[in-house]
């Protein structure tokens, strides 16, 4: 998951909000995909026998930012849907 300059490497094309139809993911489940995956990253990076070098720890770091920003966005999501259902689509 690091680019090649060594940083994580997000995919924010997978957060696009398309319209959407059966074979579309949802924004929310692109979201919830990608926090598992980040989650999984850090689970296999702390289970290591060895300590960690500084780019690991700089890695985790990364990917402890994104996924609360994920979560935050997660958030927005339902939030909006909550008030879309409760007061209507904004025309």
């Amino acid at each position: 998951m690091l680019a090649h300059n060594g940083r994580l490497a997000f995919h924010p094309a997978r957060l696009s909000c398309q319209p959407r139809s059966p074979t579309m993911t949802t924004p929310a489940s692109a979201i919830r995909e990608e926090v598992s995956e980040l989650i999984e990253d850090q689970i296999e990076v702390f289970g290591q026998p060895s300590r960690l070098t500084s780019s690991e720890l700089l890695e985790c770091h990364y990917r402890a930012e994104r996924i609360k920003e994920l979560g935050q966005e997660l958030d927005r999501i339902g939030r909006t849907t909550v008030l879309e259902k409760r007061f209507g689509k904004a025309a």
